[in-house]
Parts: C-alpha cells; sequence; structure tokens
C-alpha cells in the first residue's frame, strides 16, 4: 500500500541516502559533473548548509571541554516544483522526496538514475550503506492531551507510579530492530509547534551496512519500501490511520 493512496497523506519526507567506500579525496569538480548526467531531472542548483558541533575532552581531566563548530556548504539539486532533490557529500549522495509525495513507483526510478550517474562520474561501484527513511507528520489539531494507546501502536510503557498516560505533554522514543537483510530504526517524537495542538514525527529509517553490491540495490530498496510500509501502518491504530482517509 503507497501512502499515495490516501487523500491526506502525513509523509513530510523520504529520503534514500547511499555512503561508497572510497578514500578518494573530494573533487570539486564532482558537482558539476554529476549536474551534467541529471539536469534533465533535476534542473535547478543552489546549496544548503550543514553544521556540526565536536566536542573533545583532556584525558587528564581538570580542564573544560572544548568545543567546535563547522559548518559545510553542500550541492543541492532540485527538480522544477523544488520537492525532489539530490544533496551531495564527500562519498555520500541522498534522494530526497518533500511534500508532496510522488509515490514509491516514481521515486525510485527516480533513485535508480540517480546513482547510475554519479558511478558514472566517480566511477565509484563500492558501497558500505544504504538507507532508505520515511518521516510522517501526525497532527491531533486541539488537543493539548491525548492517549497514546487510542492512536499509536508504537509508543513508550509508563507506570501509572510515573505518568498517567493522557497527561504526558512530550515524549521520545526509539528502538533499533534487526530484520534480516537490514536494520529498523524506529523514532517517535513529539514536537510542539503550538500550545493548542499535539504534533508527531513518526521516523522509520530501513538501512543496511556493509559491502553491498550494486546489482542488488533495486532489490533490497524494493523490499526496504515494503518493510517500511508495513512498519508505518502497524505503529498507527485505526483511529489515526482514518484520519489520512477523510
Amino acid at each position: 500500500m503507497d501512502k499515495k493512496q490516501f487523500p491526506n497523506p502525513p509523509l513530510v519526507e523520504a529520503v534514500c541516502e547511499i555512503r561508497f567506500d572510497s578514500n578518494n579525496p573530494w573533487d570539486a569538480a564532482l558537482p558539476g559533473f554529476l549536474y551534467q548526467k541529471i539536469k534533465s531531472k533535476f534542473p535547478e542548483r543552489d546549496t544548503v548548509r550543514e553544521g556540526y558541533v565536536e566536542f573533545s575532552l583532556n584525558t587528564k581531566g581538570g580542564e573544560k571541554p572544548e568545543i567546535a563548530h563547522s559548518e559545510n556548504e553542500l550541492p543541492r539539486f532540485l527538480n522544477s516544483e523544488k520537492n525532489v532533490f539530490v544533496i551531495l557529500r564527500k562519498n555520500t549522495l541522498s534522494i530526497h522526496n518533500l511534500k508532496p509525495y510522488i509515490g514509491w513507483k516514481k521515486f525510485l526510478p527516480i533513485i535508480m538514475s540517480v546513482i547510475k550517474a554519479y558511478n558514472e562520474v566517480t566511477k565509484s561501484s563500492k558501497i558500505k550503506r544504504i538507507g532508505l527513511r520515511y518521516v510522517d507528520k501526525i497532527i491531533f489539531e486541539n488537543k493539548k492531551y491525548i492517549k497514546l494507546s487510542e492512536y499509536f501502536n508504537f509508543r513508550p510503557q509508563f507506570s501509572e507510579e510515573i505518568a498517567q498516560e493522557e497527561k504526558i505533554v512530550a515524549v521520545q522514543a526509539g528502538i533499533i530492530v534487526n530484520e534480516g537483510s537490514g536494520l529498523v530504526k524506529i523514532r517517535l517524537n513529539n514536537i510542539a509547534e503550538k500550545e493548542t495542538d499535539k504534533i508527531f514525527l513518526l521516523d522509520v529509517d530501513y538501512f543496511k551496512e556493509g559491502d553491498i553490491q550494486q546489482a542488488k540495490i533495486k532489490t533490497w530498496l524494493a523490499k526496504a519500501h515494503e518493510k517500511l510500509e508495513k512498519i508505518f501502518l502497524g505503529s498507527l491504530t485505526e483511529k489515526t490511520i482514518e484520519k489520512f482517509t477523510k
């Protein structure tokens, strides 16, 4: 079942990320070469900023930790509607689809074409990690509190002594599951955008690490997508799923 079939789908972002195993230094000409290969689908170009914070401690003790900030500008290539785009990092390629979701039947061929173009310009063939991730925003309007068990099958469990479920204001939960051909990381976060609404992000990431053969990427992605949809539907109660069919 594709989320595109919902009249009111909660999906806010789908991402496929591929990390390549290479010791080659960053080639400043690479973004331009890749753009020439994919510009028919991604005619727009810009950059996005990505920041990092690093902490370092003196093992002898007695000194305050050092905090270093760094920020990179990453090349990005967008389609005309700017809801599907490619971000390029060193040895890493990610293909994103924001709302509106174009559907898996269209998204998968785009992913494969971008990987093919990347391989042609870098001559990289060895993949060390591949992942498919879906992030859904579930909004309960005009509800300051909700009872989690009415809406989520995946949720933290509390004893009555810790908290009554309907009085929980914030929640963050996550698990990693070993799933044969990969690992699944599932997170449920409460994000406070409005005081009068309850808004949750259901973030499901299916990924595989190790030496991954190029010839098996398409098959793996298809299985990962199928698994993600089962997890998505299994994480929600029928009461929540009804929200996306109206």
